[in-house]
């Protein structure tokens, strides 16, 4: 469906789960095509895809990858197989972006007609995360750095709560009117939406502090006097979060 002018969103199959949004996947028309993101690589997923740009009659320049999780590229090679896109993904990737993927950095430009496609580095999801920028339209590509709904996991082993929140105080010098999230709902309101992620993770970090000065310092113990309320899987990521926090403190 086309959710702006120029601008298509190409939905998943996927069944959603509990609390989580499936893959985004954006087609921006032009005189050369591009899609950000790709989805999974399941055939049942990436076939639809493949049948909307043979509807619109469109064949993709590039793929712009935002980050190495295979829900996000996954199915590019599969699409590029079928249409000839070119794979861009960022170098600090490189254990988890697709073969063949030609590096993309910070700042990189893509002319697309009247716009100009820009990559925004913002490490903290992933080493190698970015966002992709319009400023003639003043439009976000964001991945996982935001969301539609929620706040996105900062894993331990590939994440860095640091880096994250300084990715999203970078994000908050850009004259944005719309963010496009890597999952959910398109946000209209970009300033608020950053500058509450950033106090959301300001006030964690408080939290784990007066744990801490409590005597509160194992994570399983930090889980539960900060996240009281959850269980199963959402406690599992609730921990991961208190290690990267304390990952961040200890390096400070």
């Amino acid at each position: 469906m086309e959710i702006a002018p120029g601008i298509h969103s190409i939905p998943s199959v996927e069944k959603r789960r509990p609390g989580l949004y499936p893959s985004n996947v954006y087609l921006l028309l032009g005189p050369e095509p591009v899609l950000i993101d790709s989805g999974l690589s399941k055939e049942k997923i990436v076939a639809p895809r493949l049948r909307y740009l043979q509807e619109m009659v469109v064949k993709p320049r590039y793929i712009l990858i935002t980050h190495g999780h295979p829900d996000h590229w996954g199915g590019a090679v599969g699409i590029s197989r079928v249409t000839g896109a070119q794979i861009l993904a960022h170098p600090l990737e490189e254990r988890k972006r697709p073969d063949g993927a030609q590096p993309v950095d910070d700042g990189f430009k893509l002319e697309l007609g009247n716009w100009t496609i820009q990559a925004i580095f913002t490490p903290g999801h992933t080493p190698g995360s970015i966002c992709y920028w319009i400023p003639q339209l003043g439009a976000l590509f964001t991945g996982d750095s935001v969301l539609g709904i929620g706040t996105t996991v900062i894993r331990p082993k590939e994440g860095d709560m640091g880096q994250y929140v300084a990715s999203l105080q970078k994000l908050l010098s850009l004259p944005l009117n719309i963010i496009y999230p890597g999952h959910g709902p398109v946000v209209k309101s970009p300033l608020p939406k950053l500058q509450e992620l950033i106090r959301h993770r300001q006030e964690r970090e408080l939290q784990v502090i007066e744990c801490l000065k409590r005597g509160i310092s194992g994570p399983d113990e930090l889980v539960a006097d900060i996240y009281p309320e959850v269980s199963g899987r959402i406690k599992k990521m609730a921990r991961e979060q208190v290690m990267t926090q304390l990952a961040k403190l200890q390096r400070e």
